[in-house]
C-alpha cells in the first residue's frame, strides 16, 4: 500500500469514531513501523486535519470535519464492482436497482479518466453468476431495505406468505447458493421460521418492538425443525472443496480413511439429502444411515423405470 492510499485510509478510521486509536495499534493495523504513522499525522497535520491525542484514548478526529469527496483505490474499485456484480444477479429487481443507483453514484466520484475507462474495461471482463442470463424476469418482493431496517430496529414486520399473513421478528437475513432468506420468529406460528424473500408481499412494519434473540445467528441458520438423523459418506478429496462449502448443515467429524474424507453431519430431512448428494455422483459413496441408502436406491431405480 502507497503512502496515500494509507493517509487515506487512515483518515477514514480516524474520522469514524468508533474506536480511539494510538500509534502501535495503527502501525499493526498498517504493517509499518511507528515511525511512518507518525510522519502520516504530520501530513494529514500539514493537511489542516483536525485531529487530537489524548494519552488515555489515543488519536481521533472531530466528527465535525468534512472529509474531502470521496477517493478510491484501483483495488477497492475492483472489490465494490465485484460485490455489485453479485447484487445486479439477485432475482430481486429492487436489488438490481439499488446495485445500479450505487453504481452510478461511485461513477459520478471518480474523476480521473483512465480509472473510469479501467473501470469501464473491467465491469466488461468481470462476470458474476454468468447462468442467471436463463432467469426469465427479475422479481418484485420481499422489500430487503425495509427487513434490514426492521431488523436493526427491532421492529415486528407483517407480511403475506402463501397467502397467509404473518407476523414475524425479523432476526437475520442470509443467501442461501440462489436466494435470500429471512429468518425470525413467526408470531403467526410461535416459532422461529424461515421465509424466502421473494415470496413475501405485502410488507410493512407494525413497530412493535421485539426483545433480541437468544440463539447467535449460526443456530438460527443451522437449526432443524424436524428430528435429526447422523449421517456418514465418503467423499472422493476432488469433490471435498465444493462439497464442505455447499453442505447446509454443521460437520461433526471429518477423517481421512483409505485416501478419501468420511463427512459425518446431522440432517432432519433424509429425502432432501439424497437429492442434495446426487449433484456430486460418483464422487460420493453413503456409508450410512441404512435409510439414506434404501432411499437412494429406490430413487435411481425410479429413475430408471423413467429411461
Amino acid at each position: 500500500m502507497n503512502s496515500s492510499d494509507r493517509r487515506m485510509k487512515l483518515l477514514l478510521m480516524l474520522q469514524s469514531g468508533k474506536r480511539h486509536l494510538n500509534v502501535a495499534e495503527l502501525a499493526e493495523r498498517f504493517r509499518v513501523s511507528r515511525r511512518t504513522i507518525f510522519r502520516d499525522l504530520n501530513a494529514l497535520e500539514a493537511m489542516d486535519v483536525p485531529y487530537s491525542y489524548d494519552p488515555d484514548v489515543g488519536y481521533r478526529i472531530d466528527p465535525a470535519f468534512n472529509i474531502p469527496p470521496m477517493a478510491f483505490t484501483q483495488k477497492e474499485l475492483a472489490t465494490i464492482l465485484v460485490g455489485l456484480s453479485f447484487v445486479k444477479s439477485q432475482v430481486d429487481q429492487g436489488m438490481v436497482d439499488d446495485a445500479n443507483a450505487v453504481e452510478e453514484k461511485i461513477r459520478s466520484v471518480v474523476k480521473n479518466p483512465d480509472l473510469k475507462d479501467w473501470m469501464n474495461r473491467l465491469e466488461t471482463h468481470v462476470v458474476v453468476d454468468p447462468y442467471a442470463v436463463n432467469q426469465p424476469q427479475k422479481i418484485k418482493g420481499g422489500n430487503w431495505l425495509m427487513i434490514a431496517n426492521a431488523m436493526v430496529a427491532k421492529d415486528v414486520i407483517r407480511f403475506r406468505y402463501k397467502d397467509e399473513m404473518r407476523e414475524v421478528s425479523p432476526y437475520v437475513v442470509s443467501y442461501f447458493t440462489d436466494h435470500w432468506t429471512l429468518i425470525g420468529h413467526c408470531h403467526t406460528r410461535n416459532a422461529i421460521r424461515s421465509f424466502v424473500l421473494d415470496r413475501m408481499s405485502d410488507v410493512a412494519a407494525s413497530y412493535a418492538v421485539f426483545k433480541p434473540m437468544k440463539s447467535d445467528i449460526s443456530e438460527l441458520i443451522f437449526r432443524r425443525e424436524g428430528v435429526e438423523q447422523e449421517v456418514v459418506v465418503r467423499v472422493h478429496p476432488k469433490a471435498i472443496p465444493s462439497f464442505v462449502r455447499r453442505l447446509p448443515s454443521r460437520i461433526v467429524r471429518m477423517e481421512t480413511v483409505e485416501g478419501h474424507m468420511v463427512v459425518r453431519f446431522r440432517y432432519d430431512n433424509l429425502e432432501y439429502v439424497n437429492e442434495w448428494l446426487l449433484q456430486f455422483g460418483a464422487n460420493i459413496n453413503i456409508l450410512a444411515p441404512n435409510d439414506l441408502k434404501d432411499i437412494r436406491s429406490e430413487y435411481l431405480a425410479a429413475i430408471g423405470r423413467r429411461v
